[in-house]
């Protein structure tokens, strides 16, 4: 009987307990992403908190190392594309840099729609499903491959949403872009968070003002019963006077500009109002031209 018993529980632990969701073994990419990601779990504290209870936090409670393993079996770039380093942690995602050269980023809530409410999270009621976020990549993905894109069209290579245990959770693969804050500092200009005393404080003014006319200029009415006081060309005269007080350079101002007009007229101002140094940046092929192309890539 003893016998008996003891091999039954040896049967338990390999058989039975050590069951996966899934039959087949995963493949080589998949398991060099599971291992990257498990690594990364353990060492990175706010990655984990990111990844399992905020990005994944509408899948069912789920043991983590199969969350995991579903993560890079399920989204379409990581089982076929190998993560060379992390890029990044967002209050609404996670992005990876993959060995191809692209940027990978995992999501499944934003900022744009707030008509559904995360009631289960106080801490994090004011986040939406998503749903214009992923809308926005899917135009800017259309844009790219219909020939009607512009030097302020975001490069989407592929986006959509993938089920992870009946869970609905967004990916975008895009081209690399360098956030706007790490391009100051790569360009020599300071940037520690010090309004008042980097170069930033001064070129975030420009931009504010530059952004400011560009609304006006294009959406009037945007602004309702907060309308600015100063007419349009006051305004147009503050923005110049400010980018002349900045560091920004003619061809950096020109493409700022650019990239503000493209995302109010093809979208509207509301997706910009998230608008900061992290989430608009140079497209990286760009950056050693005379001609930088700045694109917002996370609305």
């Amino acid at each position: 009987m003893k016998l008996l018993l003891e091999n039954w529980n040896k049967y338990l632990v390999n058989e039975v307990l050590s069951l996966s969701y899934y039959d087949e073994p995963m493949s080589a990419v998949e398991q060099a992403n599971y291992d990257f990601i498990m690594q990364e779990i353990e060492k990175n504290p706010l990655f984990a908190q990111t990844l399992l209870s905020k990005v994944l936090d509408s899948v069912e409670p789920t043991p983590e190392e199969d969350l995991v393993e579903g993560l890079v079996r399920e989204a379409p770039p990581l089982n076929t594309e190998i993560i060379s380093s992390l890029a990044g942690v967002g209050t609404k995602g996670i992005v990876f840099r993959l060995k191809n050269g692209n940027i990978l980023k995992i999501y499944s809530s934003g900022y744009l729609d707030k008509a559904e409410f995360r009631l289960s999270d106080p801490g994090w009621s004011n986040f939406s499903t998503g749903e214009k976020e992923e809308q926005f990549y899917a135009s800017e993905k259309s844009k790219m491959f219909s020939g009607d894109g512009s030097v302020s069209t975001l490069p989407i290579y592929d986006q959509g949403t993938f089920d992870l245990f009946e869970a609905k959770i967004k990916f975008v693969e895009m081209a690399e872009v360098m956030p706007f804050d790490k391009y100051l500092e790569f360009t020599g200009r300071s940037y520690e968070g010090d309004f008042d005393k980097d170069d930033y404080g001064d070129i975030l003014t420009a931009i504010t003002a530059m952004k400011r006319v560009m609304i006006m200029y294009k959406r009037p009415g945007h602004y309702g019963t907060q309308e600015p006081r100063a007419t349009r060309a006051e305004r147009l005269e503050d923005a110049i006077m400010a980018i002349k007080k900045s560091k920004l350079t003619g061809p950096e101002a020109k493409g700022i500009a650019n990239m503000l007009k493209y995302v109010i007229t093809k979208y509207s101002p509301d997706y910009l109002q998230d608008f900061h140094a992290g989430n608009f940046g140079v497209v990286r092929q760009t950056i050693a031209t005379n001609k930088p192309a700045f694109v917002l890539f996370d609305p």
